[in-house]
């Protein structure tokens, strides 16, 4: 799967009942279901013996099958929802069964039936810390990857367009070169972005690119580094999940 229209299309397919599409996705996330899994249980798991990574497969399938492309949310981000909500609902079923938990960080749960408000407001809690621990790792990384291209974080920001016209369209810059595999191999390889030959695949003009080719590089980045899931989640898509300038 080479970017986000692959993607995309793979999941219209799936979720017309194409069993190989399901299969091609399930198989492409499979990293990303054990990372996510790893970090709801804290701990190392392992696909022959864990019982949670059963669980959060079948809550990727989930996923595929229920996410709407026109979300407001990336198919990450709800994917990483709807496989720790999958998982909190594996250990209350645990818990009933066996009277006891597996997590230590989920002892709050022993109060499911009593008092299901403040379950409620402790997994909130114990999720928010999680992400705020993947979104620490991920930042980490991203920053080196960014000294690789000359670039830090202020400067990427300062670079970002004030125009949301303008934003989108250096996004959409960023997605033609994630999905294009020439592309993203020569921005990975030289370090730099192909200016002529990824404007005339956005249709925009070089000019522009070069404007915003510090905006352009960090975008490009989050989007072509699988390690970087959590941080895509706060990238608006080329359509418009901003505002109009």
């Amino acid at each position: 799967m080479h970017g986000i229209s692959d993607k995309e299309q793979l999941l219209r397919k799936a979720q017309a009942g194409d069993r190989e599409a399901s299969d091609q996705l399930i198989r492409h996330y499979r990293l990303f279901v054990y990372r996510t899994v790893s970090a709801v249980c804290r701990r190392k798991m392992d696909w022959r013996n864990d019982d949670e990574l059963s669980v959060g497969l079948a809550a990727m399938y989930e996923a595929i099958q229920t996410y709407r492309t026109d979300a407001r949310i990336s198919f990450e981000g709800y994917a990483r929802l709807v496989i720790r909500n999958r998982l909190m609902d594996y250990y209350r079923q645990e818990s009933r069964n066996r009277r006891h938990y597996s997590l230590e960080q989920l002892r709050e749960m022993r109060q499911v039936d009593s008092a299901p408000a403040e379950v409620e407001q402790a997994t909130q809690q114990y999720e928010r810390a999680v992400l705020a621990t993947e979104q620490r790792e991920e930042i980490l990384a991203y920053r080196e990857r960014l000294k690789e291209y000359g670039l830090d974080l202020r400067a990427v920001a300062a670079n970002c367009p004030k125009r949301s016209d303008a934003r989108r369209r250096l996004i959409r810059a960023a997605e033609t070169l994630a999905v294009h595999p020439d592309l993203r191999e020569y921005f990975l390889q030289f370090r730099k972005i192909p200016l002529l030959e990824l404007a005339r695949r956005s249709g925009i003009h070089p000019k522009a690119l070069e404007r915003g080719r510090r905006y352009l590089v960090g975008v490009a980045l989050i989007l072509v580094d699988e390690r970087f899931q959590t941080l895509r989640e706060f990238i608006p898509t080329s359509r418009g999940r901003e505002g109009s300038s």
